[in-house]
């Protein structure tokens, strides 16, 4: 074989080598193909999917709030005049809607349902006059707590009292709303911002305004020689 015959098979791998750079040149990673036009964004499927979710439940209100035991009493008829199959749904709306909340009232204590050691009273909150006939709720006392400050203050206002009007502030810390269940207000850490007597127009339950003078009955007569019993009189109680 000549050396001419010898160097022949040279073209041949050139041109395969050659076409191996080529292919290599032009084998980069193509760009990631664009979502048709109709195809929303991430971004926006997103928003959809939070829009579409059921939204977070807001935490309870606290703070002061102007509303009045009358306002409360006006709430707690209408509620009880929801049907009987809507009622505990709507009693824990209706807690939820003044649970947790300071408020400022007005009412009616009694030494006898206070408690000097506990720096507790019962007070009886709604009065008559201001409240409605169907709203009344005579005879409830909601608990109220008071700081040591704050029933300190009671006492110094309604020193020698049978009966004070008082008016505290304080928040509703246990609330029981449910028409199948006792009513149930506790007002916590409440503060003492005054204390008077009954007004001549305002009817408490408890006062002594409120209640009538016994009748005499007519034309009683006492035989001669009756001995007659002297009515034990007890010491009324003060604060």
């Amino acid at each position: 074989m000549t050396p001419r015959a010898r160097r022949a098979p040279i073209a041949p791998l050139f041109a395969l080598l050659t076409a191996f750079a080529v292919s290599g040149c032009t084998s980069k990673k193509a760009p990631p193909a664009e979502p048709p036009g109709d195809a929303p964004p991430a971004e926006t499927a997103s928003a959809a999917e939070k829009a579409a979710a059921p939204p977070t439940k807001a935490a309870p209100a606290t703070g002061p709030d102007p509303r009045t035991a009358a306002q409360f009493a006006a709430a707690w008829t209408k509620l009880r005049e929801v049907p009987d199959e809507q009622q505990s749904v709507a009693g824990k709306a209706m807690r939820d809607d003044w649970h947790g909340r300071t408020y400022t009232w007005t009412g009616y204590a009694v030494p006898g349902l206070c408690q000097p050691a506990r720096k507790r009273c019962a007070v009886h909150v709604f009065e008559r006059r201001s409240t409605p006939v169907e709203a009344r709720l005579d005879g409830y006392f909601p608990q109220v707590q008071f700081t040591d400050a704050g029933y300190a203050a009671l006492t110094a206002a309604c020193k020698g009292k049978t009966g004070c009007v008082i008016t505290f502030a304080g928040r509703l810390a246990e609330t029981e709303t449910d028409p199948a269940e006792p009513l149930r207000l506790h007002f916590a850490d409440a503060t003492f911002v005054e204390g008077r007597d009954p007004k001549a127009d305002e009817q408490w339950f408890g006062a002594r305004a409120d209640a009538s003078p016994p009748k005499k009955a007519p034309n009683a007569k006492v035989r001669a020689g009756t001995p007659t019993k002297s009515p034990i009189k007890l010491r009324p109680r003060t604060f």
